[in-house]
């Protein structure tokens, strides 16, 4: 799938509950989104898009955690970074593995997969400069 037939995808699926921007000269895009979008998302990218997985960074702000899922297509500069924002006393986000589709394109939710553990969990540990 092209960058910009995603972001049409994107827009017309979650018009009013996420930003997605595209960097044509890279072939990158990012998509920012809520808490109770984040499952559904990053399995359509996956299941119905044909996106893969790469990783997951996590970064803690001054105010707020960032967590960047990102993901590569079938072209070689094909980039998507799913961003989800929270506050640093929330320590629990939802999981992208949870994606129960039998029929991605049938299905307008993912589900929890029953006796899987849910979501994220971030804790935070400092270290002293001793």
């Amino acid at each position: 799938m092209k960058i910009s037939d995603l972001q049409s995808q994107v827009q017309q699926r979650w018009p009013d509950q996420t930003k997605c921007r595209a960097d044509r000269a890279t072939s990158t895009c990012e998509i920012e989104c809520s808490h109770a979008v984040l499952p559904e998302l990053c399995g359509r990218l996956f299941l119905s898009w044909n996106f893969s997985f790469a990783g997951l960074v996590v970064e803690e702000l001054s105010t707020e955690w960032q967590l960047r899922y990102c993901f590569y297509g079938d072209q070689p500069a094909e980039l998507v970074h799913v961003l989800v924002q929270a506050q640093l006393s929330e320590r629990t986000f939802p999981s992208i593995a949870t994606c129960n589709y039998t029929n991605p394109e049938e299905t307008n939710r993912c589900a929890p997969v029953p006796g899987q553990r849910q979501g994220f969990n971030a804790s935070r540990s400092r270290h002293s400069g001793n």
